[in-house]
């Protein structure tokens, strides 16, 4: 039988950051380097939520009112989460991520009755029960307790006669593998003169006291739910057993044990210390002991202010809900002391308490589950008053608000944005509200850069808030929190990883991740199982540990990262202005080309005009120097724009047969009407071998001469 719950704990850090700034906080002297401003936020409801404000309507059960709440809501009428509940979130955050104290009722002392801790069943064993436990009345007198001890009968499970006081009934005690109890006591009257009395001492009544203190801190109670005034003139009637030289007293004879430590002494010397942490120069404190003398109290007011978040939406609530929302025993050590897989379970008398106390969101809000922890709910078996209504508001709603500052230092400022934003963590969400256990309250934190001012003294001048100043300053407090030696790298702390665990959506479908609460059949099933505790949340079936990634590292990678693209850019700059120039030079060449060819075209349609007007004897007078030149135009007007002429230049191929037969016929027909000498024809030789083969240029020379 695995041991399951709707909360889990953050370990406890046993180093305590003091910053070293605490001396100069101030509302009057500003830091040289100090931040102020304002920050607005919208918190998006990922599952219905509900924060208990008036009563909206009654119920009648069996002849009986039970109110009904409704969502708390502004003197406007607008649904609000109230600065104080966010306030509270944000802060219970912060004291984990900055490695502040733990604050508790550390004076309080708890209590136990189990017999499979040693501890108790060397006091209450069932062996020897009815040999060790007497019985007596206590009384408060003179500003004294007494107890007188007397003899008691045991008699059947029926109605206790009147004028007795009824103490026990069975059933009320059937667990820690002690079996019910079907007998009641009735304890015989006493004679004041002449039964002896004893006062109880400070040490006795306060066991007392814890062992019969609900976790609420209601009232004693006994069992039949009757209210007990322990300082009223009346008798009250107790079970007695001397152990150890102690003597404890209780309600019932299987009593409650008290642990011999409370929960400050269970905690390192850091987190008794009066020296103010980070998060209580930020949030502030009241009536705290004085550093420098103990016999004067000290306070801080807070440099940060809420606003309260208002929902502007319409029509989003729910239909009531009726449920049973139980606080959980602080007293019951599987869950809450620390323990190690394969050795027997320690209680708060030798344990350490586990740490931060944090419900887990969860993944899938649904409510027909929502009630399955809580047996025979809809059957009547559940009284109506433990019953509790309300009407939630459905998920997908917004609410916004604003958060102010002033005179923060930087790793100040680091540090609450880190809170209120789980270090930058956009998939993970803050719990709020009531019905926690039940999935109610999830919400995310989206900053709203719009309108978002900082004031950064040193600068002296305001700046809108972004992403990357968020990042700056997320950076300088996880740099901070190194540098104080509370952790080496966030990347590997177990405190952070169980947090950030623990606010991401996760699968909890096994039997010991389950998010609610054991039902008596399952407790008492756990009970007999020695060693079953409730391990870390990240250890659990079916759950994946959060990866954090460390700013610093985060930044180092993305400087390596950004030079990367820096280059690769450059690169691409590059290469694109060099295609730039190339391109440039190609259309310059292009452009010079087309002026060439369009005079080119212009000369050529000269040459054809001359030739169809004139005829060929226009060309006697041709340079034979220039043969190749005057040729070579008629050829590229001829010849798709010279584009054949310039390849045979190119590949140094012979000229075309076409080509060849029109250029030596063009030839001949100037030739004809030419007179030449030998010059010329070794001139019009040197041309055409720069056109083709020295043996096909003599071969064209042979033709030409021939008349």
């Amino acid at each position: 039988m695995s041991i399951f719950a709707p909360y889990n704990f953050v370990p406890l850090n046993d180093k305590v950051w003091f910053p070293n700034w605490d001396k100069f906080v101030s509302h009057d002297v500003p830091f040289k380097n100090g931040i102020s401003g304002k920050i607005n936020f919208t918190l998006h409801a990922h599952t219905p939520i509900f924060v208990r404000g008036s009563v909206v309507d009654k119920e009648v059960v069996g002849g009986n009112e039970y109110e009904v709440y409704g969502h708390i809501k502004n003197n406007k009428g607008r649904y609000i989460i109230p600065s104080t509940s966010f306030r509270g979130v944000v802060r219970n955050v912060h004291e984990i991520l900055s490695y502040s104290k733990l604050v508790t009722n550390s004076k309080r002392r708890l209590s136990v009755r189990d017999v499979r801790l040693r501890e108790y069943s060397t006091v209450v064993s069932r062996n020897d029960i009815d040999t060790k436990v007497s019985y007596g009345w206590l009384t408060f007198e003179n500003n004294e307790y007494y107890i007188r001890e007397v003899e008691a009968n045991r008699i059947d499970d029926n109605p206790v006669s009147a004028g007795f006081v009824p103490v026990e009934t069975g059933s009320s005690i059937a667990q820690g593998g002690i079996q019910p109890i079907r007998h009641r006591f009735e304890f015989k009257p006493f004679n004041r003169s002449t039964t002896p009395s004893s006062i109880v001492t400070e040490a006795e009544m306060e066991r007392f006291r814890v062992a019969n203190t609900y976790a609420s801190g209601k009232t004693f109670k006994n069992y039949d739910d009757i209210q007990v005034d322990l300082k009223s003139s009346r008798e009250h009637a107790v079970f007695i057993i001397n152990h150890n030289n102690k003597r404890y007293l209780g309600l019932c004879k299987y009593m409650r044990i008290a642990y011999e430590r409370c929960i400050e002494e269970m905690l390192t010397e850091d987190h008794k210390n009066v020296r103010p942490d980070l998060t209580e120069l930020i949030f502030g404190y009241v009536q705290k002991p004085s550093v420098q003398n103990e016999n004067k109290s000290d306070a801080l007011k807070s440099r940060i202010r809420f606003s309260n978040s208002v929902c502007l939406d319409e029509n989003i609530e729910l239909d009531q809900v009726t449920t049973v929302l139980g606080s959980p025993n602080p007293g019951y050590y599987p869950t809450y002391i620390e323990q190690r897989s394969g050795q027997a379970l320690v209680s708060y008398n030798k344990g350490q308490i586990r740490g931060f106390k944090r419900y887990p969101v969860h993944k899938i809000f649904d409510r027909n589950k929502m009630n399955h922890y809580v047996q025979n709910l809809d059957m009547g078996e559940i009284g109506e008053d433990v019953k509790v209504r309300f009407i939630p508001l459905k998920e997908g709603i917004k609410f916004k608000g604003t958060l102010r500052f002033e005179n923060l230092h930087p790793i100040e400022f680091g540090s609450l944005l880190s809170s209120l934003t789980f270090h930058g963590y956009e998939e993970l969400y803050h719990n709020i509200g009531m019905a926690k256990p039940l999935g109610y309250g999830k919400v995310r934190v989206e900053l709203d850069y719009t309108n978002s001012i900082i004031n950064r003294r040193k600068e002296n001048h305001r700046i809108e808030l972004n992403r990357n100043i968020v990042d700056e300053y997320l950076t300088l407090f996880e740099k901070a929190l190194i540098e104080s030696r509370v952790t080496a790298n966030i990347t590997e702390d177990s405190r952070w990883k169980e947090l950030f665990t623990m606010s991401s959506d996760q699968s909890n479908e096994a039997p010991d991740a389950q998010l609610r609460y054991m039902s008596i059949a399952e407790h008492s099933a756990a009970k007999r199982e020695p060693v079953k505790y409730l391990k870390k949340y990240s250890q659990l079936s079916g759950i994946k540990p959060f990866q954090t990634v460390s700013g610093l590292e985060k930044k180092k990678k993305d400087e390596i990262q950004n030079k990367k693209i820096e280059e690769e850019l450059k690169r691409q700059l590059e290469a694109e202005a060099k295609k730039q120039t190339d391109d440039q030079e190609k259309a310059d060449r292009i452009g010079k080309l087309e002026e060439i060819r369009k005079k080119e075209h212009e000369k050529a349609d000269t040459y054809k005009k001359s030739v169809n007007e004139l005829g060929v004897g226009s060309l006697i007078s041709v340079n034979w120097k220039d043969l190749e030149i005057e040729m070579g135009k008629w050829c590229r007007a001829l010849h798709d724009n010279g584009a054949i002429l310039r390849n045979i230049k190119k590949d140094k191929k012979f000229i075309p047969i076409g080509l060849r037969d029109d250029f030596i016929k063009k030839l001949k027909q100037i030739i004809d009407n030419s007179s030449l000498n030998s010059k010329d024809w070794k001139n019009i030789e040197s041309s055409l071998r720069s056109w083709t083969d020295p043996e096909t240029a003599s071969q064209w020379v042979e033709l030409l001469k021939q008349k």
